[in-house]
């Protein structure tokens, strides 16, 4: 019936998606990434009605005042061929219901483009995520960035029947850790386009969505891909804190059966980032099997730093501002910390057109000072050393 239902559904969009753009439409579903990149080339959408019905806004104390809760939008997209000078709009129009409570109905969110423009959308949205998802290598020690690498990608490309000789499983877990700000992020975005160029699949999976398919008993579906790949639980703390400290919950049940339990998965690599300790973690989830590989991402070194300032200041701002004295004034920053300096580089540059370290690392130690009634930009730690006027003022209190 439900398989009746989809298909019914899927015809009432078609028709009403060729209604609106007056020819023959194909229907297609897209992930995030698809579809960021097929709105930063569109205008803002239409609203039209479904059917002969107008679009259900709602109306709320958001900025914008209001938004969509069930209807259609129509996309006009800016599609470049080869020459950037050479665009082709496309229209497309998207099937909006994300209030739907049957999980099983495609059209919640579903897409249609005129059949013509199919391949030539296809091959830009393509195109478009690639150019989106070149990042460059993360600032890590040539060592353990050959490691990731090789435990991740590498791994993957040896291929299935090469380690099926040696009865070894397609398959492996590993954690990105260290406190926030020091590179686990840049070091994943790096490896989900290194897997685009590999021809690997990618999928994130936030605690959100682990909690939403959880309630649908249907948490398996976030650990499996079509074609080798990567799975990256980002943040995932919940399915991986120790039990023993902070007592079991149905998500580390369901998490740790899923990640290695009686269904033998292959071709993906599990890839995790927390903010945890790695004594923090449970023990039956950092066994080999479930975790294979601990990589360390402190908090970057002199030399570390050095390649920060060198490869991430534009030139100018490296001929002008003493990029040692950056090095070692900087000792114990984070990677986040060192952005808010150049960020505050810049601004003064922009003021003064003049490169004024000096300035910059003033400024960014008055907004971390905890004693001032400033607002607090960056993730520095710092606070005010207490000094004897706070003493008798606490004395007095």
């Amino acid at each position: 019936m439900a398989l009746r239902r989809n298909q019914v559904e899927i015809a009432r969009f078609l028709k009403a998606a060729a209604r609106e753009l007056g020819r023959a439409c194909l229907p297609f579903d897209c992930d995030s990434d698809v579809e960021a990149a097929l709105k930063k080339n569109s205008a803002r959408p239409r609203v039209v009605g479904f059917e002969d019905a107008p679009a259900l806004r709602g109306i709320g104390s958001s900025v914008d005042g209001h938004w969509m809760k069930f209807g259609m939008q129509r996309f006009e997209v800016r599609v470049a061929e080869g020459d950037v000078l050479h665009r082709h709009d496309v229209s497309v129009v998207r099937m909006y219901c994300p209030d739907s409570c049957d999980s099983l109905n495609p059209v919640e969110d579903i897409w249609a483009v005129p059949e013509a423009d199919y391949r030539r959308l296809y091959r830009f949205l393509r195109r478009a995520v690639r150019e989106e998802t070149v990042y460059r290598a993360p600032l890590m020690r040539a060592e353990d960035r050959q490691r990731l690498f090789e435990n991740t990608i590498g791994f993957l490309k040896k291929g299935q029947a090469a380690l099926e000789r040696f009865g070894v499983p397609l398959k492996r877990g590993v954690m990105l850790l260290g406190e926030p700000g020091n590179g686990k992020t840049m070091a994943a975005r790096w490896l989900e386009s290194e897997a685009y160029q590999h021809g690997l699949q990618w999928r994130t999976v936030s605690a959100e969505d682990f909690d939403r398919l959880s309630s649908r008993a249907k948490a398996h579906e976030l650990f499996d891909l079509d074609e080798p790949g990567i799975v990256l639980f980002d943040d995932f703390d919940s399915g991986l804190r120790d039990r023993t400290d902070n007592g079991a919950t149905r998500d580390h049940s369901t998490f740790l059966s899923n990640l290695d339990g009686v269904k033998l998965r292959t071709g993906i690599v599990y890839l995790f980032t927390s903010n945890l300790k790695r004594h923090e973690l449970d023990p039956a989830a950092r066994r080999p099997g479930r975790i294979d590989l601990f990589v360390e991402f402190p908090r970057p070194d002199a030399e570390l730093r050095r390649q920060y300032f060198v490869n991430h200041w534009v030139a100018e701002a490296r001929d002008k501002a003493p990029v040692e004295e950056a090095v070692r004034s900087t000792d114990g920053f984070s990677f986040a910390e060192l952005d808010e300096l150049k960020k505050l580089l810049v601004l003064r540059y922009l003021d003064t057109e003049a490169w004024d370290w000096s300035w910059a690392r003033h400024e960014f130690a008055r907004r971390s000072d905890g004693s001032r009634d400033q607002p607090r930009i960056g993730f520095a730690a710092a606070t005010a050393p207490r000094t004897k006027r706070s003493h008798e003022s606490k004395a007095q209190a």
